[in-house]
């Protein structure tokens, strides 16, 4: 069939209309076609992100970047970069930013067909930290000053506001103890160390403020050179504090003498009555971590605390009387030492601690806690509402010599019964560390005169002619000589020793198991009997001679628990051993016959009585063997020294007359 040339024209021109409108809509312009990146290298004020532009829209990039908010669906209305013109990838790094803070970020390229936008990507910054930094080595080192600093290799996201470095004798030091200022900002800085003792060992640390608080860089230490100088000071009750210490312008107060004395001084305390009237908890501290409190000796110059001598040889005792003083709400105590090292106490004493109606309160005359290598030699605490020495945690080797405690009684119920605080000595003695005590006496206390606590933790305790006599009577005190303790620890090394010592006259009035002269002491399941060797002494007149109880577990090996030598006479029971011990060439095991006419006396009068002028015990006869005596030479060698064929049983060697 023959189409019409009308038609044919009409269907051709409709179609170029088409196309021409087709082409048309094709090249118009359009905005451009984006991704965004995801945010990496993320820290507390930056991060980077950017984006990725896969099509201009036929139009030429005028700007393309990323733009960010802390609102959902961010703009270019608000904060944007300029970071690219042209197809492709492009990489943004955003500062400037608020840490710990989530944000909302988009990809953008402008063009005249518009604005494209990339994804939406969210992201939050890093909370802010404390600086990174680190503390100079010492250098310059005198006897008073000393230079360091420390380098600041990150502010940790907050502008660091002060740096500078801290300092003081005990480790990990804070702006809290004296320190320097030493400007702003990260990157090194040098500090000079100033007002420092001689011969004294420092930690120092390097610091940093920001915003995030205050960072430390490690501890450094160093010791401050010696001085050449040693000097001896003075301290009277007519004196000053505002003299110049010497014999002719002594001061007058202890705590005067602590904070002013260094390595290798004397304080010589003139004879005569110290009065104090302490609100708050007793009597003189001496704290050496604080340099206005006291300051530590050093193993070749110790410092010194001594009786002046002239006084001292005809009677004339400094005391520290604390009648007045008044208790804080948990302690009233005489003389308080912490931190303390190498430093030897001779010659004083302290008495009247009271507890003042308060049963809440630790009433103790001289309390020592921490520290190291210390010496009591001729002390005195007397007529106390509470225990006479104390001491704690103190390392190295502790000396008690020649020392007295007596009439200590904590009258007003603390413990749900009366008496049971009014102690001699106690001694909670720390694995590695010694106590010795040498010489020592304690009577007229209403619980106990040696006490190693209740819960040892491992040192090494050791009595050598040592007394104890007249314990418990008054109140509910348990009336026992020595208590001889237990370990949260086993172990099979030797712990404690008792050689040469006298219990006598201990009795309670409450408590069966007390009213002792020598006790294990070990009543607790959960703890662990310790190894211990009692040789070559006198229980007399107790409730109960010696005793242990069953309670506290048995260390593996065992076999050290020795009991030799010993004279047990005229208690009331002679043994109670309830658990296992070992023993031999005892007065209880032997075949010796035990009567009054052994012994040269069995009055205890003389114990108490005036010490030799070197400050050993009174040369009494009370327990000496007498001539004949079947307990001469009926003992067994335990490392002792000795007259005749063996060692004699009991606290004293009989001495042939010549």
């Amino acid at each position: 069939m023959r189409i019409s040339t009308k038609v044919s024209m009409s269907v051709l021109f409709l179609s170029i209309a088409a196309l021409a409108m087709h082409s048309c809509k094709k090249d118009q312009p359009a905005p451009p076609i984006l991704t965004t990146v995801e945010p990496t290298e993320i820290e507390q004020t930056t991060f980077t992100s950017g984006g990725n532009i896969t099509s201009d829209g036929g139009e030429e990039i005028v700007i393309a970047g990323i733009c960010w908010s802390t609102s959902a669906n961010p703009s270019v209305k608000d904060k944007h970069t300029n970071d690219a013109k042209e197809i492709g990838s492009f990489s943004s790094k955003l500062t400037g930013l608020r840490s710990a803070t989530k944000y909302y970020v988009k990809a953008y390229a402008y063009t005249k067909a518009g604005v494209g936008y990339g994804n939406e990507v969210s992201l939050t910054t890093l909370p802010e930290v404390g600086s990174t930094l680190t503390t100079t080595d010492v250098t310059k080192i005198t006897s008073t000053s000393a230079i360091s600093g420390g380098n600041i290799t990150s502010d940790g996201g907050g502008a660091v506001s002060d740096r500078g470095v801290c300092w003081s004798t005990v480790e990990n030091p804070t702006i809290e103890d004296d320190k320097t200022s030493d400007g702003t900002g990260t990157g090194t800085f040098v500090s000079n160390i100033t007002g420092l003792f001689p011969n004294t060992t420092y930690y120092v640390r390097a610091f940093a403020a920001n915003s995030a608080g205050i960072a430390y860089g490690s501890n450094v230490t160093f010791t401050t050179l010696s001085s050449s100088r040693t000097t001896s000071y003075y301290v009277s009750p007519t004196g000053s504090d505002d003299a110049s210490g010497d014999i002719t312008h002594p001061w007058l107060t202890w705590g005067k003498a602590f904070h002013t004395a260094l390595a290798g001084d004397t304080v010589y305390f003139r004879g005569g009555v110290y009065s104090v009237s302490e609100t708050n908890g007793g009597g003189e501290v001496m704290d050496t971590r604080y340099p206005s409190f006291g300051h530590n000796g050093t193993s070749s110059n110790p410092i010194c605390y001594f009786a002046y001598p002239p006084d001292f040889a005809v009677g004339n005792k400094p005391i520290l009387d604390c009648k007045n003083a008044t208790p804080s709400d948990v302690f009233n105590i005489g003389l308080r030492i912490l931190y303390a090292e190498y430093i030897h106490f001779k010659g004083l004493e302290i008495r009247n601690v009271w507890q003042r109606g308060n049963a809440a309160i630790d009433v103790t005359a001289v309390y020592v806690q921490n520290g190291s290598w210390l010496t009591f030699e001729q002390m005195t605490a007397s007529h106390n509402g509470g225990c006479g020495f104390f001491f704690s945690s103190v390392m190295g080797t502790l000396n008690v010599i020649n020392c007295d405690s007596h009439h200590n009684c904590d009258t007003v119920d603390q413990h749900n019964y009366r008496g049971g605080y009014g102690m001699g000595m106690i001694g909670y003695c720390d694995e590695g560390a010694t106590y010795k005590f040498n010489g020592c006496r304690v009577w007229n206390c209403t619980d106990t005169g040696y006490s190693s606590g209740n819960e040892s933790t491992g040192g090494y305790q050791e009595w050598d002619s040592c007394w104890a006599w007249h314990m418990g009577y008054f109140y509910e005190g348990d009336g026992v000589g020595w208590k001889l303790g237990q370990s949260v620890r086993a172990g099979s090394d030797l712990k404690r020793l008792v050689k040469n010592c006298i219990a006598s006259y201990c009795h309670t009035n409450v408590d069966i198991n007390g009213g002792a002269g020598f006790t294990e002491n070990n009543q607790f399941s959960y703890m662990y009997r310790i190894n211990l060797h009692v040789y070559n002494n006198l229980s007399y007149h107790n409730d109960n001679g010696f005793m242990n109880d069953n309670a506290a577990q048995t260390p593996t090996p065992d076999g050290q628990n020795w009991y030799r030598n010993n004279i047990a006479y005229a208690n009331n029971t002679t043994l109670v051993f309830r658990g296992a011990y070992y023993h031999d060439h005892n007065t209880w095991d032997s075949n010796v016959s035990l009567s009054d006419a052994d012994f040269i006396s069995l009055d205890t009068t003389g114990m108490s009585g005036p010490r030799q002028s070197d400050g050993s015990l009174p040369d009494i006869t009370f327990g000496k063997l007498a001539a004949g005596s079947d307990l001469i030479d009926a003992g067994t060698p335990v490392g002792l020294l000795f007259n005749g064929t063996a060692p004699d049983l009991g606290w004293a060697e009989y001495l042939i007359p010549k």
